[in-house]
C-alpha cells in the first residue's frame, strides 16, 4: 500500500555525486575476468593503433588492432596467449544515474598469438577479432598466459552514420573524440574555452594550437558551442592574482569555491579575443555555431568560478554580443548567443527587473537537469520576432543517461518536452580517449587510441531512429505508456515511435506527469510489506519498522507490463535500445513497459505508419494501476460538512469499470463506495459530502482510496488530508 509520509524525502538522485565510468565501474574487472591485481609488470601490453575511427564499426566492417607488448624483464620471454572478445554492456542501478552497472553478456571467440621477446625489446602485432554484426558494445581483452590478463580495448557496433553537416543540430555530446562523435552520427558538442588575453606573450602559438583544434572538428562535420570561462591559471587577472572565495565573520578567506570572473579592464580586450574566435571560425567557415558565457553561473557562488553579482555578468556578456554581433557583419558568419544553464538562471540574468532589453541577443537557453520541465513555452521567447526565429532550448549537459537501457528514453523524452537539442549522456561513458607514447626505433612516439564503450552503440541507435526527425506528438497525452511519435524524414511513413512504460527511472519518480501511477507488481510487493509492517511490535522492532517503512515509499521501476500489438504481417517492426531487431511472436509485437525505450518503425510501404499508430492506440496494455487519483484538502472543517474532491483519470486506452471506495480516518462519508466507469483515457472530477466527524487537533485526516477494476487490477492511493481554511477577517 502506498503511504505518502510528510516528513520522508527521497530523493531520485544527487546531482553533486561523482561521474563513474569506464575502468572505475565496479564489475570492469570482472566483468573482463581481469582480476583486481594489477598484471605481471614484465610485460606491458597496450594498444596503439586500430583501423577503425573511434573504434566505431559499421555493418560488414571489421578492425584491425595494432598491440604494443614490451618485455620490461632482464631475461627474454615466450608468450603463447590469445585475445578472448566478449560481448558486455552496462545498465542502471535503480534511483542512481552516475554508476552504471556492468555485465558480460557472452564469449565471442578467441585469436592466439605467440611473441617472443628479448630482454628490454618490444614488438608490434596487428591482430583481427572477428566482431558479430549485432549491434551493442564488444571488450577486447590480452590473456598472455602466465602474465596475466590485460583489457585492451572496447569497440561498438552500431548503423552506418550519414555524412552531413548540419547547423543547428538536435543532439549534442560533451566534447570527445572527433572521429568518434561522426562515426555516431553526432554534430554537437560544448567546449570550454577560456578567455586568455591576446596580449599574452604566447597568445599566437596558443591560437595556432586553437585552429588546428577547430580544424578538426570542422573536418568531422562538428558543430561546436563556445562556452567562454576563466583565463587559466584562475585569478590571474584580478587584485593580488587570486581568485575571490567568500570570507568568514573574520574576514579570513575560505577555502571554498570562488569568483574568478576578471576584472573590467579586460573587458575590449576579451571582446577582441571573442571577434576574432568569431571571425575565423563560425559557421560556416568554420565549426561554431554559437557563444555562452560560463557554465553553470548560479547566483551567489557556482562550482565552475562565478561568484560575481549579475550585473558583472552582463557586463562581459555585451561585449561578448557585441563581438558576434561584429562578427557577423564583417565575416558574414552565423553564431547565436545565450546560455544561463537553467531556465531560473536565465530569466535572473537577462530578465529579472521584467524589461526584454536583452531578447534580441538571446537566441537560446542552455539547461541543465531540468527533466521534462524544459519551459519551451515562455511567451516571450517563443514569440519572439527576429530573423534568428523564437529563443532555442539547448540541453548541454543534463547527465542522466549515462547507461546503455536509458539513452533512448532520455533523448525522446527531452525532445517530447520541447528540447531543440537534447545531450543526457556524460562524455566518459561515451568513451575514453588514451593518449599514451609508443616505443618505436627512433624512439617514443605519442599515439591516441579511443575505447567505445556500450553506451557509444546505443548513442549510434538513436541518432538512427531519431536522428534529425522532429517530434510530433504524445499518441496517449492523457495516459500510459509515454508514446513519443516522431515524424518522417524522407516521408510520412518513414516517422519512429519510441515507447517507454516509466520516465521515472531517469528524471526521478515524482518529477514526472502521473507520479501517483505505479506498476500492479509495485502494489502487490508494498501490500505484502504492509502486512509485515503490521505483524511488528513497534516497541522492539524500531529498526525492522524504519526500514519496512523506507521501502514502502521508494518508488520501484516498472516491472510486469506489457504492450502488445499486431505485427500487421511484418509491416510493423520493433527494435531494442542498440537497434536490434526484435522479432514479432506468432504475429504480434511485445513490449516490456520499463525504463528502457523502444524504437517501432514499419516497412515504410504506403500508408504503414498511419496504421502502426492506429494499432497502438489500440494495443493491449498492462501492468499499471489503471487511475490516476489524485486528492484535493478540505476547505472546510468537518463540523460544517465541506465537500471532498478527488480528480481519477483512466490510464488505459479502454473502459475500465469497478467500484471505488473512500475512506478518511475520523469522518464518515455519504456514499462511500461507488461503482464507475470510464472511457479509455477519461479524467473525472468526483464530489464526496463529509456528513459527520470531528476535527482533528493535529489537522490531519488520513484518506484511503481503492478502485477495484476486476482484470484490469486495481489502483490504490493513501494521503494525509488537511483542512485548507482561510479565514475573513472582520
Amino acid at each position: 500500500m502506498k503511504k505518502l509520509l510528510l516528513l520522508f524525502l527521497l530523493l531520485p538522485f544527487s546531482i553533486n555525486a561523482q561521474m563513474v565510468a569506464g575502468d572505475a565501474i565496479p564489475e570492469f574487472n570482472d566483468t573482463f575476468s581481469c582480476g583486481s591485481a594489477p598484471p605481471d609488470s614484465t610485460i606491458h601490453t597496450s594498444l596503439i593503433a586500430s583501423s577503425i575511427p573511434g573504434n566505431v564499426l559499421w555493418p560488414q566492417e571489421q578492425v584491425q588492432l595494432t598491440l604494443q607488448f614490451e618485455n620490461t624483464a632482464a631475461r627474454s620471454i615466450h608468450i603463447d596467449g590469445w585475445l578472448d572478445i566478449l560481448a558486455y554492456g552496462t545498465r542502471g542501478r535503480p534511483g542512481d544515474i552516475w554508476t552504471p552497472e556492468m555485465f558480460k553478456i557472452a564469449d565471442i571467440g578467441r585469436v592466439p598469438f605467440t611473441i617472443e621477446l628479448a630482454a628490454g625489446d618490444f614488438t608490434n602485432l596487428s591482430l583481427q577479432p572477428h566482431i558479430p554484426e549485432t549491434f551493442g558494445a564488444y571488450g577486447i581483452v590480452a590473456d598472455c598466459g602466465q602474465y596475466g590478463r590485460r583489457f585492451i580495448t572496447s569497440c561498438v557496433r552500431t548503423f552506418a552514420a550519414p555524412d552531413e553537416r548540419l547547423q543547428y543540430p538536435s543532439f549534442c555530446l560533451d566534447d570527445n573524440s572527433p572521429e568518434l562523435l561522426r562515426r555516431l552520427g553526432t554534430h554537437a558538442i560544448r567546449i570550454e574555452l577560456n578567455y586568455k588575453p591576446t596580449t599574452d606573450p604566447d597568445f599566437e602559438v596558443w591560437y595556432e594550437r586553437l585552429r588546428k583544434r577547430f580544424l578538426r572538428y570542422q573536418q568531422n562535420n562538428i558543430t561546436v558551442l563556445v562556452k567562454i570561462s576563466a583565463p587559466e591559471p584562475y585569478g590571474r587577472l584580478h587584485p593580488m592574482g587570486v581568485t575571490r572565495p567568500h570570507l568568514d565573520d573574520h574576514g579570513v578567506m575560505l577555502n571554498t569555491k570562488c569568483d574568478m570572473a576578471w576584472l573590467p579592464q579586460f573587458d575590449d580586450d576579451f571582446k577582441s579575443f571573442c571577434y576574432r574566435i568569431a571571425c575565423d571560425f563560425g559557421w560556416p567557415r568554420g565549426p561554431i555555431n554559437a557563444f555562452s558565457l560560463w557554465n553553470e553561473p548560479w547566483e551567489g557562488l557556482s562550482i565552475s568560478g562565478w561568484g560575481a553579482d549579475m550585473l558583472r555578468y552582463r557586463e562581459i556578456f555585451v561585449k561578448m554580443s557585441e563581438a558576434i554581433v561584429a562578427a557577423s557583419e564583417d565575416a558574414q558568419v552565423e553564431i547565436l548567443l545565450g546560455g544561463g544553464s537553467s531556465t531560473s538562471n536565465a530569466l535572473d540574468k537577462f530578465f529579472s527587473e521584467g524589461t526584454d532589453d536583452f531578447l534580441e541577443l538571446y537566441d537560446f537557453c542552455s539547461i541543465h537537469y531540468q527533466g521534462m520541465q524544459s519551459w519551451a513555452t515562455i511567451k516571450k521567447w517563443l514569440y519572439r520576432s527576429s530573423e534568428r526565429g523564437r529563443v532555442r532550448i539547448w540541453d548541454t549537459e543534463s547527465w542522466v543517461a549515462n547507461t546503455d537501457d536509458r539513452v533512448a528514453a532520455v533523448v525522446a523524452a527531452n525532445k517530447a518536452a520541447g528540447y531543440d537539442r537534447a545531450m543526457g549522456i556524460y562524455g566518459g561513458n561515451i568513451c575514453q580517449v588514451n593518449r599514451r607514447r609508443m616505443r618505436t626505433e627512433q624512439g617514443l612516439e605519442q599515439v591516441e587510441t579511443v575505447d567505445a564503450w556500450p553506451v557509444a552503440a546505443s548513442v549510434g541507435a538513436v541518432q538512427h531512429f531519431i536522428g534529425e526527425r522532429r517530434f510530433k506528438e504524445l499518441l496517449f497525452p492523457n495516459g500510459l505508456p509515454w508514446i513519443m511519435v516522431f515524424d518522417g524524414l524522407a516521408s510520412a511513413d518513414d516517422g519512429c515511435v519510441v515507447v517507454v512504460g516509466d520516465l521515472g527511472e531517469e528524471f526521478g519518480a515524482d518529477n514526472m506527469l502521473f507520479r501517483t501511477v505505479r506498476g500492479l507488481a509495485e502494489i502487490n510487493h508494498k501490500e505484502q510489506l504492509q502486512l509485515e509492517l503490521d505483524r511488528l511490535d513497534p516497541q522492539k522492532e524500531a529498526g525492522k519498522i524504519g526500514e519496512l517503512l523506507r521501502a514502502m515509499n521508494q518508488p520501484e521501476v516498472l516491472l510486469g507490463a506489457s504492450l502488445t500489438l499486431t505485427s500487421d504481417d511484418g509491416r510493423f517492426l520493433l527494435y531494442d535500445f542498440y537497434g536490434n531487431p526484435a522479432p514479432a511472436k506468432n504475429g504480434k509485437i511485445t513490449i516490456p513497459l520499463d525504463h528502457r525505450g523502444f524504437f517501432l518503425r514499419t516497412d515504410g510501404s504506403a500508408g504503414s505508419f498511419a496504421h502502426l499508430l492506429e494499432a497502438l492506440r489500440g494495443a493491449e496494455i498492462h501492468g499499471y494501476e489503471p487511475f490516476e487519483m489524485i486528492a484535493f484538502d478540505l476547505s472546510a472543517p468537518p463540523s460544517q460538512h465541506p465537500t471532498l474532491h478527488l480528480k481519477l483519470t483512466n490510464m488505459l486506452n479502454r473502459p475500465v469499470s469497478g467500484r471505488l471506495k473512500v475512506q478518511v480516518e475520523g469522518l464518515e462519508i455519504t456514499r462511500p463506495s461507488r461503482r464507475l466507469r470510464f472511457a479509455p483515457h477519461e479524467t473525472r472530477q468526483l464530489f464526496y459530502r463529509i456528513s459527520n466527524g470531528n476535527s482533528s487537533p493535529d489537522n490531519i485526516y488520513p484518506l484511503e482510496l481503492c478502485f477495484n477494476a476486476g482484470t484490469d487490477g486495481k489502483a490504490v492511493h493513501s494521503e494525509e488530508l488537511h483542512v485548507n481554511q482561510i479565514s475573513l477577517r472582520k
